[in-house]
This record gives structure tokens, C-alpha cells and sequence, in this order.
């Protein structure tokens, strides 16, 4: 493999294998000039990643990466961690999310709980993957990934917690939206009770009998005249006459 192409893709390899002229960092395993030895991943990942990087120089363009299994990607998610190279890195993250969107086969599954941690990002998305399946009732061959939890007590608590928090979010957001419900209506009562604090009260009509007396009886055609004094209304003549203007 040449040291040209090795160090013009990955950042830690120019690192512990820099020209001539520059000083190489100190890494352990690394003499600085013939070899690099890399802790951790599987020699398959390195070994498709390194014809990855020939066929780009070859071609002369970034080459796509075949399609693999969830667990190849994550291999490689891995290697391209070690070695520093965003580009296949970021390629095989979105190739693990978009399988973990229908459900990692549990072949997959037992690969990631044998080999990778809980805080690893493969290992996230297989919980989220299946977790996701398992509590909205939609998980395929439900048989084989039962005998998995039966055979890794891991899986089954890391399964259980997850949908637990999923269950707990969702009493939460309901809890939260009755709780705003209720100041809501408290609020409009409060002002519907405010506008209505002036309210007029309603004219009282008071009905009053009264007598009159007659002043001159009607004759032929003639009406009645009858006189109803002004204190039976409540009006003295003193009052009258005094709004009565003289002309």
C-alpha cells in the first residue's frame, strides 16, 4: 500500500508517517517512517477501506462504498473512527440510520452486544432500532429476537429501558398538555370575570295604580275628561312649575 495514498486520506496516518522533513508525533506502535500499528477494529474494515482509498486514486473520484450488512457498517464506522477519515465515517452513520428506520435483522444484533459497547453509536441505534419496534408493536420475527433477550441479559435490560423512557415521555407530554389546558381556562375566566365587573343593573318597572277624578262628563260625542293630580306620579306642582319654562 503506498504511504501517499495512506496519509492523503487519513489525518492519523499523515500523523504518525509525515514527510521526511517533519517531525512525526509519538504514537505507540509507530516508528514514524515504516509502519503504523492501529489498536482496535477488525483487519476486514481496514482491508476495504484501503481498497476504497486505491480505487479513488485509480479513478481519480471518491468511490461509493458497496452495500453490506448493519454490522459490516458498523466495522467500518469503527475503523474510519480510528483512522480519522470523516468522509467514510459520516457515509456508513447514515447507512446504519436508514436501516435502524425498518428493523436491524437480529443476526446484526448479536454481532453489535458481542462486540461493541452501550455507549457506542452502532449499539444506540440497534437499541433505538428494535426499542422503537418492540413498543409500537410492529417487530418482525418476533420469535428470534425473543431467544436473543432469553440468551443476553444486556439486550433485554437495554430493550426494557428504552421503552420505559418512551412510555414516560409520552405521560409527560400529556401531563404537561392537560396542565396548560387548565391555565388556559383559568385564564379566560379570569377575564371573562373582569369584563363583567361593571354590568348595569337592569331597569326596574314599577307599576302604580291611581285614581282619577272626573271633570266633565262626556255627552253625544263628547269624551270624559278625568284629573289625575301630579303627586300621584310623585311630582309636586311646586316641582312642575318650576321646570315649566314662561314664554
Amino acid at each position: 500500500m503506498p504511504k501517499a495514498v495512506l496519509t492523503h486520506f487519513s489525518p492519523y496516518l499523515e500523523d504518525c508517517l509525515p514527510p521526511t522533513d517533519k517531525q512525526n508525533v509519538n504514537r505507540k506502535g509507530c516508528d514514524g517512517a515504516t509502519y503504523v500499528t492501529i489498536y482496535g477494529g477488525v483487519k476486514a474494515a481496514y482491508i476495504l477501506i484501503c481498497q476504497w482509498m486505491l480505487a479513488s486514486c485509480k479513478n481519480q473520484s471518491i468511490q461509493r462504498i458497496e452495500r453490506l450488512g448493519f454490522a459490516q457498517y458498523a466495522r467500518l464506522h469503527e475503523a474510519a473512527t480510528l483512522l480519522d477519515i470523516p468522509r467514510i465515517k459520516n457515509d456508513m452513520v447514515n447507512r446504519m440510520d436508514k436501516m435502524s428506520k425498518s428493523q436491524i435483522p437480529v443476526q446484526d444484533v448479536r454481532v453489535i452486544y458481542a462486540n461493541f459497547p452501550k455507549d457506542s453509536l452502532p449499539r444506540q441505534i440497534v437499541i433505538r432500532s428494535i426499542g422503537d419496534a418492540v413498543f409500537e408493536r410492529r417487530l418482525r420475527r418476533w420469535d428470534l429476537y425473543k431467544e436473543f433477550k432469553l440468551e443476553c441479559v444486556e439486550y433485554d435490560n437495554d430493550i426494557y429501558d428504552y421503552t420505559e423512557q418512551r412510555r414516560q415521555a409520552i405521560q409527560d407530554a400529556e401531563l404537561a398538555n392537560k396542565k396548560g389546558q387548565k391555565a388556559r381556562r383559568r385564564k379566560s375566566g379570569e377575564h371573562t370575570k373582569g369584563s363583567n365587573d361593571k354590568v348595569e343593573e337592569p331597569t326596574q318597572v314599577v307599576t302604580k295604580t291611581v285614581k282619577g277624578v272626573v271633570a266633565r262628563k262626556g255627552r253625544g260625542a263628547q269624551p270624559t275628561y278625568v284629573r289625575i293630580g301630579l303627586n300621584d306620579f310623585g311630582v309636586s306642582n311646586q316641582h312642575y312649575a318650576g321646570n315649566v319654562r314662561r314664554t
